[in-house]
């Protein structure tokens, strides 16, 4: 079930173009369905399971970790377009050393059993 709620999630990118409000919603609805699928598959899910689970992901978030940095910074030029607060665009401003913490603390999750 992991696997494929994986490949569903990896099916779901991001065009270079802007997404109508339709489309955006139509995806985001998608994706919340693939999660809500993956939640009850991980909560009914051994502890071995969980574990590669996280594992999988940490690596999913290194593997893709230019594309993640790219997505940010188009999403952060929008932000300052927007004239949101500057302490608000620091927190959620990706860089390569922050998405390598992301991975390392969901290994650290998994670490923790």
């Amino acid at each position: 079930m992991t696997a494929a709620v994986t490949a569903e999630v990896n099916n779901q990118t991001l065009d270079q173009q802007a997404l109508s409000n339709e489309e955006m919603a139509a995806k985001m609805q998608a994706l919340g369905q693939a999660a809500r699928a993956a939640s009850r598959a991980m909560a009914a899910a051994d502890t071995q399971t969980k574990n590669a689970a996280l594992l999988n992901l940490a690596s999913a978030i290194e593997a893709n970790a230019a594309d993640l940095i790219a997505v940010n910074a188009r999403d952060m030029q929008a932000a300052r377009e927007n004239n949101l607060d500057a302490a608000l665009l620091d927190r959620l401003e990706l860089n390569a050393e922050r998405v390598q913490g992301m991975a390392d603390g969901v290994r650290e999750i998994a670490a923790l059993a």
